[in-house]
């Protein structure tokens, strides 16, 4: 809560900002179903699909999905629907979210088999000198699995050892 103490803040292959890039199209929940299907679907059913994101009809392109069989047989549209929706409102929350500078030392771990233009991932707007940067091994996706996750378990465990001194880094400005 504000005015707790921060000893030690580690992030894993995070982003500082979600912020959509300027003029992004809108966040609504058939923008959201597009964001996560899944690479190497046909052109035409990709296109299908956006036309039908277009008018909004989610119903429409869950049913495309699940002819193509990207949504398997056993789940239902109305938890599809309700899956959507959390989806749709977590996207919202991190795109309106503004983060602020943080005073406390900030330990990023990053997956090195990824190619950013900016390794820091934008933390250093935020964490400035306070930012150590930490490439363990993987993707963003495979950063949590075997061997990596050692990999990262270890240098979570020495960036944790090393003392920051006895001065405790504070929010809220307290």
């Amino acid at each position: 809560g504000l005015g707790e103490g921060v000893r030690f803040l580690g992030l894993v292959d995070t982003l500082s900002d979600y912020a959509p890039p300027c003029g992004a199209a809108r966040l609504d929940e058939a923008a959201v179903f597009m964001r996560y299907l899944p690479d190497g679907l046909p052109a035409t059913v990709v296109d299908q699909l956006r036309a039908l994101a277009a008018c909004g009809d989610i119903d429409a392109m869950f049913a495309r999905c699940r002819s193509s069989g990207v949504i398997p047989e056993d789940i239902e549209l109305t938890t599809f629907r309700r899956h959507l929706a959390v989806r749709h409102a977590i996207s919202s929350a991190v795109v309106q979210y503004s983060p602020s500078p943080i005073a406390a030392p900030v330990s990023l771990f990053t997956a090195n088999d990824e190619n950013r233009a900016d390794p820091r991932l934008g933390w250093e707007r935020l964490a400035a000198d306070r930012l150590t940067v930490t490439p363990v091994g993987g993707t963003h996706y495979s950063i949590m699995d075997a061997p990596n996750i050692q990999q990262l378990a270890k240098a979570v465990a020495e960036a944790m050892a090393v003392p920051h001194g006895t001065h405790r880094y504070r929010f809220g400005g307290a």
